[in-house]
């Protein structure tokens, strides 16, 4: 709980300073060719008002593309996050609703969850803000997205816990926070995978 608040104060601090070279970085349109993708998407548009604007909050990473650390390619992910401050406050539930969402891709002739179930399993999924079933959160309210890690703004990353930028309100996008915008004690704790 303490590295949240730790990492939450010090992004509440930056973000009000951010600069317009700060905000193209973590909007990933740093580069003519990074600018370029997704142009002509709703979501692209609506990145700077959200890493201006938005939410941080953990997103349990429980699957990749790309199991290879030194893979230098941009790959999707398949994250859960809640809006719930709480939830990132205590983000154990985030493993356990993983445990249950691994469980389901095993049956395949259930057909209340075969959506679920195909958002998880099929290699080239896409979804933003889909909500995962009561019967698997605990209650609590949980999405999951399937969001795109740019590996250079993330040098040492790994599944389990990552902060995230997510406002619905904004944007139906979720993205991480790239590390240069974490406090030092924060990073120290992911690189020896004590984010918890």
């Amino acid at each position: 709980m303490e590295l949240f608040d730790t990492l939450s104060n010090h992004w509440k601090n930056r973000q009000k300073d951010l600069d317009k070279n700060d905000v193209s970085y973590i909007a990933y349109k740093d580069t003519f060719r990074h600018a370029m993708r997704g142009f002509l998407t709703g979501s692209y548009y609506k990145r700077n008002r959200l890493i201006k604007e938005g939410d941080l909050v953990y997103g349990y990473v429980f699957k990749t593309w790309s199991n290879d650390p030194t893979n230098q390619t941009d790959y999707p992910t398949w994250v859960l996050f809640s809006p719930s401050l709480e939830v990132s406050k205590n983000p154990a539930v985030f493993a356990r609703i993983s445990a249950k969402l691994q469980d389901l891709t095993k049956e395949d002739d259930d057909k209340k969850y075969r959506k679920l179930r195909n958002l998880i399993i099929e290699p080239l999924s896409e979804c933003d803000y889909f909500e995962i079933p009561e019967e698997f959160t605990e209650g609590v309210v949980v999405y999951l997205s399937i969001i795109y890690l740019h590996v250079n703004q993330i040098t040492n990353f790994h599944m389990g816990l990552n902060p995230l930028l997510m406002s619905r309100g904004i944007s139906k996008e979720v993205i991480y926070l790239p590390d240069r915008f974490w406090p030092g004690e924060f990073y120290e704790a992911y690189l020896k995978n004590e984010v918890k």
